[in-house]
């Protein structure tokens, strides 16, 4: 194992020895299929990771999209959502953040 110091201070010297002591001792203690093993079980544990982040951008990109896409009502399909909400509040409407209806609408819909 190779390393180098690029600073001369001290604190930065002691921190550089003890990360390379702690180095060599895990090395020494272990051998090379438990090594492997652990390594196949990172690779495991970080593929399932990735797999649930790709998961998971995939839901906030619906969700962004979801902003923009049409509200369908059953009286009239085909509503862009920020016409709705604009109309909903010049008729006076009180947008309620619990699930019902709209409130003074001209149109009804519900969230």
């Amino acid at each position: 194992m190779c390393v180098s110091v690029l600073e001369s201070d001290l604190d930065s010297r002691k921190q550089l020895e003890s990360a390379v002591g702690s180095i060599a001792e895990r090395l020494s203690r272990a051998d090379a299929g438990s090594l492997e093993m652990e390594a196949k079980k990172l690779e495991s544990e970080r593929l399932d990771v990735l797999k649930k982040l790709d998961e998971i951008r995939n839901q906030l990109t619906e969700a962004r999209a979801d902003e923009y896409r049409d509200i369908v009502l059953p009286e009239n399909p085909g509503h862009p959502p920020m016409p709705l909400a604009k109309s909903c509040m010049k008729g006076g409407a009180r947008l309620d953040p619990r699930p019902g209806r709209c409130s003074g609408a001209a149109t009804s819909f519900s969230w």
